[in-house]
């Protein structure tokens, strides 16, 4: 997919034209939990990566400490 924004100029796969593509279908049916994909993808078109990645921070983040986390990290 890194090829494909770099071919088609674009930051990320919501920008593009054919979002959502059968490669990105692919990808995300591969491991179910990447269900957050969409909602990713989503949510940077509407408020922008800035943000996002500013709520990414956020919700990643350890409340107490703020060390910031793993997605995959159990708690």
């Amino acid at each position: 997919m890194t090829k494909c924004t770099t071919e088609k100029e674009i930051n990320f796969c919501g920008e593009c034209p054919e979002y959502p593509c059968a490669e990105l279908k692919a990808f995300q049916v591969q491991m179910p939990h990447r269900i957050e994909l969409w909602k990713s993808l989503e949510r940077i078109r509407e408020v922008g990566y800035e943000k996002w990645y500013a709520e990414m921070i956020e919700h990643y983040s350890c409340p107490a400490c703020r060390t910031l986390n793993s997605a995959y990290a159990k708690s």
